[in-house]
């Protein structure tokens, strides 16, 4: 076994990084973390999805944390770092602004997603959430339901922009490069939650990676030691890059921890 300061730490984001657009992980890829767990070192996916979303086959190669909603919930191994959460009253004033502009959407925690969907237009209906049409409708079922992330479909992006100077302070938006727009509290980011995890683990930024598609990536990117963007990735991502991989449906991760002699 190597010793724990030799061991790299390498945050993994999920769709267009470890995931493709149709929810398929490469058997390499997964053989890949395998062998990157096997060699000492530790795996943390880094994702903008809830909890309950992480797919079967990452937790059964095994991961060594996580990081979810974009920042908002970190852990390492069974211990919860923090997890954040919408106030009440700002999740309602977002949520009338959507139901005034008419922006279906997922309200998102790590345990479960509510769909919200005052067009009438179920924001994902392959997921099989639960629907409310109305703020008073969210009140009257779900009283006590509370969110770490808001995510809509890029074309709904447009109707939200004019009120996003209202929320300036309050609220961060960003596209996810994956055909979704996501709204986190200000200040909950991934690069946070990094720090969280680095401190929780007694170390430095020496001897981490991170390996990331998209704009919510870009603060992943610039607080590990080693950045990589997959071929697929944004420009602004591949321009904070040290190395560009290949493209998620080219293996881009395997070929990464490869190229760093990781396994």
């Amino acid at each position: 076994m190597i010793a724990a300061k030799e061991r790299a730490v390498v945050f993994l984001d999920l769709d267009g990084t470890l995931v493709d657009k149709s929810g398929w992980i490469s058997p390499l890829v997964l053989d890949g973390l395998g062998q990157l767990r096997q060699n000492g070192h530790l795996a943390m996916v880094c994702t903008g999805r809830p909890l309950c979303r992480v797919p079967r086959e990452l937790w059964d190669v095994g991961l060594d944390g996580a990081i979810t909603l974009a920042g908002g919930y970190a852990a390492v191994g069974q211990t919860v770092l923090y997890e954040a959460a919408f106030p009440r009253e700002l999740a309602l004033r977002l949520l009338n602004v959507c139901q005034e502009a008419g922006i279906s959407c997922l309200m998102e925690n790590n345990e479960t997603n509510l769909s919200f969907a005052p067009d009438g237009v179920h924001p994902d209906p392959g997921l099989g959430t639960s629907v409310v049409q109305s703020v008073e409708e969210l009140g009257r079922l779900y009283p006590d339901y509370r969110f770490s992330k808001l995510v809509m479909r890029s074309p709904y992006a447009p109707k939200i922009l004019p009120y996003q100077p209202s929320f300036a302070s309050e609220l961060t938006f960003q596209d996810t490069n994956v055909g979704f727009y996501e709204v986190s509290l200000k200040g909950v980011t991934k690069e946070r939650a990094i720090r969280r995890v680095l401190d929780y683990l007694g170390r430095d930024t020496a001897g981490t990676y991170g390996i990331g598609d998209s704009e919510n990536d870009i603060g992943m990117l610039d607080t590990v030691q080693t950045a990589i963007a997959m071929g697929n990735a944004q420009d602004p991502v591949k321009a904070r890059a040290h190395h560009v991989t290949a493209p998620v449906g080219g293996d881009g991760v395997y070929w990464a921890l490869r190229h760093y002699q990781l396994i």
